[in-house]
Order: structure tokens, then C-alpha cells, then sequence
């Protein structure tokens, strides 16, 4: 009955167990009578046969087909019997009246009870044995009309359709009566719910039609809906209240379902998206970011991970506004469920960081700008304090040069002239004592002749190099083509085999500009460094480089010698500090002189003990230089 009216469904009702009480009551009886006029029937049908059985012992006994046609015919005429027959314990008919069926068959003997009867229909049929001597002697067979018997069933079906039909329409009138009493006070209830689920008016009352049981639930109907005006009413004014504080609130506060529909948002999150709240609460994620696609579908999965998860979330994310604005929030958001609903949902609060990350980018920016003036005045103090370091150690150089070129410049002549002419005696001694018989006598006179020899061009070297310190010489700068000038520094040095030396120059012809008598000097001295360094079949090798970007002419002089200790390389370049045995110390200190003061160039060195020594000259490249 599912969609009738509760008046429709209460006549239904009413008549429905009416007639299915009436109908059980009537059916009951039916029952009971055709029983009970069954069990009358068999009681008589019993006794007839029981009667035929005795009228047709003897007859059967005696074979005697006349009487025995007699006696059928007598019963046959009983208007309820419709056929009679006897039979001989063979099978075979010994009379019959009425429409007995040849195809008839006789029951088994012996047989468990004296009267069989079976039903076909409306008939009935009864076989009685006759029995003699506890032997089968014959059969009787009745067939008995019980169509009385359906017919009064069948009066009995008509009477009781009377009185269901009759007790329908009387229940039906009465429950039409009934109804107007209880059903429409019940649907006007009914009517006044609808209404208030419908208009959400609470304000609406049910009137009150009778004082008995309908009449109280009527009263507390009106009860109920009064608490729940009372309720809606605060609780509306708690959401209006809770939704002025979200208003009130600076940052993006909103509430989304699975499905990315905006269920909840404040005035910060529609002015973010330059609409209202109706349009946002109306309106899913998707549609209302209008900004980057994977921007959106991030949000979406991140809003689901929450829900799957069912544990907050903190991130950052970017944002594209209307207008392409872009922005940086750090958003929460955490799992809910919404109220009256088992449906997943978020709650989030968004905080616009973008000038906070403008601002640390900013002040980070300016960490590293200030962190790069810091480095830079520290490497600037750093350079200038090496550069007094440096200042002060050539100082001090120029100082010893001083001191020595002071000493130098008033012995020098002093030692020359006696030192010449012990090297003229020397060369007299040779000569004389080659004819002389005392040179015969004694041999190693000449070896320490040639000793002394030796010993007075050092120090008459000694003494060219002092006079080098302070001699004051004018620059004579001009085109130097370094490949032609190593090939003499190469002979002058006597550099030969197994010594290889090995020459690279990029360009070749490689030149450029300086003082071509000083700039000899320092090449002599830095070969005959690197060769006295060398093994006996050592490589020596000078390098030739032009970098235009740098503006600079570097040549290199390198070895695979002796190498030199951290301590030799700090004081290498110091007035008479050498690590030979028979070196003056000042070869190294006039070269960078010359370099640095004469030429405004740099003199480095790098060296490792046992791998080998590299110096190397970097000049300012003069614009006349030639790079042919």
C-alpha cells in the first residue's frame, strides 16, 4: 500500500480483516458441513452395503444369476445409486443394473479392510467382499451419486458471499465514519508537517479538532514545533553571529566536500576570487579558479589526502587570482564530517604570505648583498694588508739593496783592481810555469792556479751584481721576440743533451714589449735556476701565453727538479737568500725587481718538493704588442 493515504489505507485495512474474518468464519463452516455430510454419507453408504452383503451371500453362494439380476435391480432403485454390480471371486459379472464400466477392476485379496471405498469425481464407489469360510465367495459393487453433496456445499458458498458482500459494505460505511473522526485531524498534522518541512516555517500551529487522544497530540505537536521556532531561532542567531567573527576574520577561512563544492567561506575568500559568498557557496573549486589548471587539481588532491588520511595538513601553496595576481598562502586544512551527513569534508584557513616572502626574499637579498660587501672588504683588506705585507718585505728588500749597494758601490771599484791584477799574476804564473822546470816539478801548481781563476770570476760576478743593484739604468723598451731570445739564453746557459728543453708558444711568433737587456737577465736566471735543479736528463720548460682578456703576457719557466719546502718559496725572493752552495742569493731578487719595479709586471713561484719549481711572469700587454 505503499504510497495511499492513511484515510484510503485505514477503509482497506478495516475491510480487508472484515472479510478475511467472515471469509475464515464461512470457509469453517463449509468444511465442517461437508465433513460431517461425508461421514453421513459413508455411515449409510456402509450400512447399505452391509445389507446387500447379506441379501447376496446365499444368492452368490448358490450361483444364481436370476436372482442375483433381482437383487441389482432392486437396489438400483435408489435414485442416489447410479450402477450395482456382483461379481464371482474370478472376476467375472454375475448381474449388474445401472452403467458399470467394463474396464472396472476388482481389488487384490485379501484385502485390510471389508469396505473399500474410492471417490472419482462427484461419485462414490464401494466394493464389499463376501466372504465365506474366511474365503473370497464374491464382490458387490456400488456406485453411489454424492453431487448432493457439492450442491449443498455450493448453497452453503452462496450464503456466505451474501453475508461477505453485506459485512464489506457495512465495514466500509463504518470506517467512511470513522474516518472523519480520527484520519482528518491526523492528516491535517500531517499537512501542517509537510508545510513546515517545505517552508522552514516554524511559526505554523496545528488546530486542535477533538479533546481525546488526537487532541493531545495535536497539543504536543504544536509543543514540538514551538521548541524547534525557539531553536531555530537561536541557532540561526548563532550562525549569524559565527558567520560576522568569520567575516571578521582577515584570512581565507572555507569549508569544501569531496566533491570541491564550497560549503562554507568567509568575505576574504570571495574577495580573493572577486565574487560574493552566495555565488562561492553556489558554485565548486573547479569553476571558481579560473587561474592555473594544475593549481587547481593540486588543491583538490591535497584537499582529498586530508580526507583519506584524516589528519591535518600544513602547507605552502601558490595561488593565481583573478588577473593573473599570484599569490603565496599557507594554508591549514583538516577533516570534518558534515553535520547531519556521513560525507567527507575539509575545514581550511588560508594566510596570504606574500609580502612576508617578498620581504624575506628582500631581506635575504640584501644578506647577500651585504654578506658580498662584507666579503669584498675583507677580501680588500685582506688584498691591501698583503699588499703592505708585500710592501713592507720589498721595503725591507729595498733596504738590504740599499745598505748593500752602499757597501757595494765603495768596495767595488776597491776589489776590481786588486782582483785584476791577481787574475793578470795568475795568467803570468801559467805562462811561466809551462817553460819553467818547477812547473814540471810541480804538477798540481797549475790546478791551483786554475782554482783561483775560478774563484776570482765569482767574485768578480759577485761584484757585476752589485754594481747591477745600484747601478740606475734607463729603460730601453722594444720589441721582443722570445723565441730567438731563448735560443740564446739556451746556448749562454749551456743547456744541452740528455737535459731536454722544451719551448711552447702561442702564438709563435710570440712578442711583445720590454727591456730586452733586463728581460735577458731574468730569463738567464731563471734557466740556469731551473737547470742547476734539474736530474741529468731532466726536462726544462718555458711556456709563452697571451691573454687579451686579462691584458697580460704570461711566460712560464718550470722544472721537473729538486722542488722546494713552504719555508724556501716565503724567503726566495729575499736579498741574498739561496739554496745553493755556491750561490750570491741576488739573482732572484734582481728578477723581481726587475719585473715588478721596471716593468710593473708580477713574479710568482709554485713548487713541490721532489716534483718540481714553476715560475711565472705575467707583463701589462702593451697595445703595440704583436700577436703575429
Amino acid at each position: 500500500m505503499k504510497g495511499k493515504g492513511l484515510r484510503t489505507r485505514m477503509v482497506l485495512y478495516t475491510v480487508f480483516t472484515t472479510g478475511f474474518a467472515l471469509l475464515l468464519a464461512g470457509l469453517g463452516l463449509i468444511f465442517y458441513d461437508s465433513i460431517f455430510l461425508h461421514e453421513q454419507a459413508e455411515k449409510q453408504m456402509e450400512s447399505e452395503s452391509e445389507v446387500i452383503l447379506r441379501v447376496c451371500e446365499p444368492v452368490v453362494a448358490a450361483r444364481d444369476s436370476g436372482k442375483a439380476r433381482d437383487i441389482v435391480e432392486a437396489i438400483g432403485l435408489d435414485q442416489h445409486i447410479t450402477a450395482v454390480a456382483i461379481y464371482l471371486p474370478d472376476g467375472q459379472m454375475l448381474a449388474s443394473d445401472g452403467n458399470v464400466s467394463t474396464e472396472l477392476t476388482l481389488p487384490e485379496w485379501p484385502v485390510q479392510e471389508q469396505l473399500i471405498r474410492t471417490r472419482t469425481g462427484s461419485f462414490t464407489e464401494v466394493f464389499q467382499p463376501i466372504v465365506r469360510d474366511e474365503q473370497l465367495d464374491g464382490w458387490v459393487y456400488v456406485k453411489r451419486d454424492s453431487s448432493e453433496i457439492l450442491n449443498h456445499r455450493m448453497r452453503y458458498m452462496g450464503i456466505l458471499s451474501a453475508i461477505l458482500v453485506l459485512s464489506l459494505l457495512l465495514t466500509l460505511a463504518s470506517s467512511t465514519w470513522l474516518q472523519s473522526g480520527f484520519v482528518k485531524p491526523v492528516q491535517h498534522l500531517v499537512n501542517i508537517a509537510n508545510r513546515v518541512s517545505l517552508e522552514k516555517d516554524y511559526s505554523l500551529r496545528a488546530t486542535k479538532m477533538t479533546e481525546d487522544e488526537l487532541g493531545q497530540l495535536t497539543d504536543a505537536f504544536n509543543l514540538m514545533l514551538e521548541k524547534v521556532q525557539r531553536r531555530d531561532m537561536d541557532l540561526q542567531d548563532s550562525e549569524r553571529r559565527l558567520y560576522q567573527a568569520i567575516d571578521l576574520v582577515p584570512h581565507m577561512m572555507f569549508a569544501k566536500d569531496r566533491s570541491g563544492r564550497f560549503i562554507l567561506c568567509n568575505k576574504a575568500v570571495a574577495n580573493a576570487y572577486g565574487t560574493t559568498i552566495p555565488k562561492m557557496l553556489s558554485s565548486s573549486h573547479m569553476a571558481m579558479h579560473t587561474g592555473d589548471e594544475k593549481e587547481a587539481i593540486q588543491m583538490l588532491e591535497d584537499d582529498h589526502q586530508v580526507m583519506d588520511a584524516r589528519e591535518p595538513l600544513l602547507l605552502e601553496e601558490t595561488w593565481t587570482g583573478p588577473g593573473g595576481a599570484l599569490r603565496i598562502l599557507r594554508t591549514t586544512k583538516i577533516p570534518y564530517t558534515q553535520s547531519g551527513t556521513s560525507e567527507d569534508a575539509i575545514l581550511g584557513i588560508a594566510i596570504d604570505i606574500t609580502k612576508e616572502k617578498e620581504a624575506e626574499r628582500e631581506l635575504r637579498e640584501a644578506h647577500n648583498e651585504l654578506q658580498h660587501v662584507n666579503d669584498s672588504l675583507e677580501r680588500r683588506v685582506e688584498e691591501r694588508t698583503a699588499e703592505v705585507v708585500k710592501y713592507q718585505q720589498r721595503l725591507i728588500s729595498q733596504e738590504k739593496l740599499a745598505a748593500i749597494g752602499q757597501v757595494s758601490g765603495s768596495i767595488a771599484h776597491e776589489l776590481r783592481n786588486p782582483l785584476g791584477a791577481i787574475k793578470q799574476s795568475i795568467f803570468f804564473l801559467r805562462r811561466y810555469l809551462g817553460k819553467d822546470e818547477l812547473g814540471k816539478q810541480h804538477p798540481k801548481l797549475d790546478e791551483h792556479l786554475h782554482l783561483m781563476d775560478e774563484e776570482l770570476s765569482s767574485a768578480d760576478h759577485v761584484i757585476s751584481s752589485l754594481l747591477d743593484m745600484t747601478r740606475v739604468r734607463k729603460m730601453e723598451r722594444s720589441d721582443i721576440e722570445l723565441g730567438a731570445m731563448l735560443k740564446e739564453v739556451q746556448s749562454r746557459c749551456q743547456i744541452h743533451a740528455p737535459l731536454k728543453f722544451h719551448i711552447d708558444l702561442d702564438p709563435d711568433p710570440f712578442t711583445f714589449l720590454a727591456d730586452p737587456v733586463q728581460f735577458k737577465q731574468v730569463l738567464v736566471n731563471l734557466v740556469q735556476n731551473s737547470r742547476d735543479a734539474c736530474p741529468f736528463d731532466g726536462l726544462l720548460q718555458v711556456k709563452g701565453r697571451m691573454d687579451e682578456g686579462l691584458s697580460v703576457c704570461r711566460i712560464e719557466v718550470s722544472d721537473n727538479g729538486s722542488g722546494m719546502n713552504d719555508d724556501q718559496l716565503q724567503s726566495i725572493f729575499e736579498p741574498l737568500y739561496t739554496t745553493k752552495a755556491k750561490g750570491t742569493g741576488l739573482g732572484l731578487s734582481i728578477c723581481r725587481q726587475i719585473i715588478e719595479e721596471h716593468h710593473e709586471g708580477k713574479i710568482t713561484v709554485e713548487s713541490e718538493v721532489d716534483v718540481g719549481t714553476r715560475f711565472i711572469i705575467e707583463l701589462p700587454l702593451d697595445k703595440r704588442s704583436s700577436l703575429a
